[in-house]
């Protein structure tokens, strides 16, 4: 582990709990971050472009 420069699991955590329910479950809104609603996009293969707006990523759900 030390050679990764981790001092212990906890500091490899990526995601929490609620983040991952959130992008399972939850419907986007205009509220999110426009990543967020990107990352939502991309877990359900749903095509979207880098350029695109929020509005314009949450007319493609």
């Amino acid at each position: 582990m030390e050679k990764l420069g981790y001092t212990n699991h906890t500091d490899r955590v990526a995601f929490k709990v609620d983040d991952i329910i959130r992008l399972l479950i939850e419907r986007p809104t205009n509220a999110w971050l426009k990543g967020d609603i990107q990352d939502w996009l991309k877990v359900r293969n749903i095509d979207y472009e880098d350029n695109d707006t929020k509005t314009e990523l949450l007319e493609r759900m």
